[in-house]
This record gives structure tokens, C-alpha cells and sequence, in this order.
């Protein structure tokens, strides 16, 4: 049987690296890549989703990476025919680079912007939706979750269920270690996770299944390691 590739944190921040600064392609192409597939996964799946053409999806978006493919999908989404609507989660002013990239192509294009930070913010403001997309936290997440993002994600989970919408996750569930495998209180269980370039250690571990959901791996238009032998980064030679 061959051996499915299972990456630490460190070995997916690792990967990020080298092919930014080895191979030569930027971050914001990885994150187009990753949210472009993604995207293009959701789109296959409308009907296994119970979504129609112009069906409304709600993508949560945090302010790292993570919260960067979230809004490539968003984008990609819109203009596939769905109804879309970006939750911001934690504010505008500390985004990452590249995630402030993609924040501004979505507003520019005019996609429904509602801020979910702060004490008047409510997942209400989402209006009801057949799919939540999760970018809010990926694999740099070390737990606890902090208070005010932990009520929000139960109060999305609450919501979601109440919808009877499904949950997609963005490389992980929010509120998951990567690396054991463990879901924080107030972390969110997703339907599927679309999880980028290869599984990661913590999705083999006991219970981790609940909170993954499906996983399925996509790529992000960059070399990967061959299946079945070693996951490190390190197998990638030095430059020169």
C-alpha cells in the first residue's frame, strides 16, 4: 500500500519557505494556487453539498495565511455563480502581507464584507448559508483558542447547524493542532477538510477524525515530494 505524506508544522512552514525563497514563487502565487483549488473543489461538489448555482456560502477569513486563501476561495466562488459573503474575522490592521493582497482584491471587487470582530459582532450578520468555508486558522495555530475567537467559532457552529449548513475547512479545522491531533474547546468540526500539499501529522491521531471530517489533498502548483518516501523538506536539494 502506499504511505500517504504526513507533515508537522514545522515541515509545512518549512515547505512554504523553500519555495519562496528557493524555487522562486512568491507566497501570494501559493495562495492563489491553494484557494484556486480549493475553490475549484467546492465547485465540483455543489451537488454532494446540497448547494445550487447561486446558493449563498459564507467564507470566514482570519488575518494570517490561512484567512489569504480564504479570500482567493471567496473570489473564485463569486465568480463560479455562488452568493458569497466574507465574515472578517479579528480585524484589518495586523493581516499578513500577502492575505491584505487578496482582502483588497475582494473589497475592490465589491464582495458582501462583514466585520465578525468586536463586541456588537454577530454571525447573525452573515445571513443563513448552505456552506461556511473556515480560513480563520490553519496550521500555525497552537492552542488555547483565546476567549472572544473561541465564542465565535461556537457561536458559527452553532449557526451552522442551526442552517444545516456544511463546514469546510481551509488546510484544518480552526482550533486543531496539527501536531496531535487535538481540538481545542470551542474549535470547529468541519464536513470536509481541504487540507494543501499533504496531510498533516496530527489527522492520524485517535479522534482526530471528528473534527477533520473528509480530508482530501489538494495541490498548490508547486513540486511535492513523491508518496511513499520521505515527507521532510529537507528532501528538496540546496539552492546552487
Amino acid at each position: 500500500m502506499e504511505k500517504r505524506m504526513s507533515w508537522t508544522r514545522e515541515d509545512a512552514r518549512e515547505f512554504d519557505r523553500r519555495m519562496i525563497e528557493e524555487m522562486g514563487i512568491p507566497g501570494v502565487v501559493l495562495m492563489e494556487n491553494a484557494g484556486r483549488s480549493a475553490a475549484d473543489w467546492i465547485l465540483a461538489h455543489l451537488d454532494r453539498l446540497d448547494l445550487q448555482q447561486g446558493g449563498r456560502v459564507a467564507v470566514l477569513c482570519g488575518r494570517g495565511n490561512n484567512g489569504g486563501d480564504g479570500y482567493v476561495v471567496a473570489r473564485h466562488l463569486a465568480l463560479g455563480g455562488l452568493d458569497v459573503v466574507i465574515g472578517e474575522v479579528g480585524g484589518l490592521g495586523s493581516m499578513s502581507e500577502d492575505c491584505a493582497v487578496f482582502q483588497g482584491v475582494c473589497s475592490r471587487m465589491g464582495l458582501e464584507l462583514v466585520a465578525l470582530s468586536g463586541a456588537e459582532a454577530s454571525v447573525a450578520a452573515l445571513g443563513e448559508v448552505g456552506l461556511l468555508v473556515d480560513g480563520v486558522l490553519g496550521v500555525g495555530f497552537r492552542p488555547p483558542l483565546r476567549g472572544d475567537c473561541a465564542d465565535l467559532l461556537m457561536e458559527v457552529a452553532a449557526a451552522c447547524s442551526q442552517w444545516r449548513a456544511s463546514i469546510i475547512a481551509l488546510d484544518c479545522p480552526s482550533g486543531l493542532d496539527v501536531d496531535t491531533g487535538i481540538l481545542s474547546e470551542g474549535g470547529l468540526r468541519a464536513d470536509v477538510s481541504l487540507t494543501f500539499v499533504a496531510e498533516k501529522a496530527g489527522f492520524s491521531a485517535e479522534g482526530a477524525a471528528a473534527a477533520l471530517g473528509e480530508v482530501v489533498v489538494l495541490p498548490i502548483g508547486a513540486p511535492t515530494p513523491a508518496a511513499g518516501r520521505s515527507t521532510s523538506p529537507e528532501r528538496y536539494p540546496p539552492r546552487g
